[in-house]
């Protein structure tokens, strides 16, 4: 998929989400065609799931995550992203390859200049503490966008 069509799609996502989602859209628009790492073949991945998951099976460079907590949303979660392949993450005990705290109707996102490397799988959990092994609750789920190539 070329970029144009990855940043129109996250712009017709943009009327639904928070301003920290919109900031991150429109820092990407600004990038894209400035630098040589955003070339085509950037990839948009949108799921809500608090359970392991499991995301991409080939080595990939994370360029965005946004973590929008949802609607009545009544605890502060973690985002656990996992550099391991589908099926071996145990939570609670495979260490994370990257963290993010969701507070409770709050948006969180983070952009990686040069991208954030998973060599062997990204694969990701939403739990009640920092490398925690207590999925969180359904009522707060985040929904969650990644930007990679």
């Amino acid at each position: 998929m070329s970029n144009v069509a990855t940043i129109y799609a996250l712009k017709c996502q943009r009327p639904y989400e928070r301003d920290g989602f919109n900031d991150g859209v429109n820092w990407l628009a600004q990038q894209a065609a400035r630098f040589e790492f955003y070339s085509d073949a950037l990839t948009r991945a949108v799921a809500s799931v608090n359970a392991k998951a499991d995301l991409v099976t080939a080595p990939a460079r994370v360029y965005e995550i946004s973590v929008a907590s949802p609607v009545g949303a009544a605890a502060t979660v973690w985002l656990q992203m996992f550099n391991a392949a589908q099926g071996s993450v145990t939570l609670g005990t495979t260490a994370p390859a990257f963290q993010l705290q969701i507070d409770a109707l709050e948006t969180q996102t983070v952009q990686f200049m040069q991208g954030r490397f998973f060599s062997t799988q990204i694969s990701w959990a939403v739990t009640t503490a920092a490398s925690g092994g207590t999925q969180a609750a359904a009522g707060n789920t985040p929904t969650i966008t990644v930007l990679y190539k």
